[in-house]
């Protein structure tokens, strides 16, 4: 911003009416938004919002439900009873198939569980090798429900971009991503103390900030090799 621009912005400022003057300090003051995760602690997620806090930041924690990626499951399933399965756990474990766990699914059926895999291909390997003993052996993708949090960040330009990530956050994958700011008219019906801001320990926070699925950065999943 040029000094002359400036210095005309703040006389239109003190010249106009107030609805006039709020767009001009909207204006003068630009805003930046972003989002801080996915962080995989509900207290880490905290005391990274604690730091933007304590620069002047308005910040906010949201929560998502997540699928963390397990693996690639080999199992025998179909058997009426834990006896069938263990019977055939029994004859795999003889052709030295010995990874096993006995489920019992909503189906009622009992299957033979033979292991997760992160690499697809081990699990096919296996699968193969089941079916060449006789049984009808399948594949599926496992994941587990976790809840991620987001920090979700407001501040102004003038002094640049705040970024209070350190080497830790960035190792277990903690990223800054931008987002879009809520509109000025929204913002300017918040006028309470706190309000749109999270205080410690906090919930239920009125929304300061859109949060389309489509903007969260996919969750990379961490898988278990066997």
């Amino acid at each position: 911003m040029s000094a002359l621009y400036g210095s005309l912005l703040l006389l239109n400022l003190a010249l106009a009416p107030p609805q006039r003057r709020e767009l001009l300090a909207e204006a003068a003051a630009r805003r930046i938004c972003f989002a801080i995760g996915p962080i995989r602690d509900r207290a880490r997620a905290l005391e990274i919002s604690e730091r933007y806090l304590a620069r002047q930041v308005r910040t906010e924690l949201k929560s998502s439900l997540d699928k963390l990626y397990l693996g690639v499951m080999v199992y025998v399933d179909g058997h009426e009873t834990r006896a069938d399965a263990a019977g055939t756990g029994a004859t795999l474990a003889a052709h030295g198939i010995r990874d096993q766990v006995i489920l019992n699914p909503e189906s009622g059926r009992y299957l033979l569980s033979l292991g997760i895999f992160g690499h697809r291909r081990n699990a096919e390997r296996l699968k193969v090798r089941v079916e060449g003993y006789g049984f009808p052996a399948r594949i599926e993708d496992q994941f587990r429900e976790r809840t991620v949090y987001f920090v979700f960040a407001e501040q102004s330009d003038g002094g640049g971009l705040i970024d209070l990530l350190d080497g830790r956050d960035l190792a277990d994958g903690v990223d800054r991503f931008s987002v879009p700011c809520r509109p000025a008219a929204e913002n300017a019906r918040c006028r309470v103390p706190g309000c749109g801001a999270r205080q410690p320990g906090e919930t239920g926070i009125a929304s300061i900030f859109p949060v389309p699925r489509s903007a969260r950065p996919p969750v990379q999943p961490r898988r278990r090799f066997i």
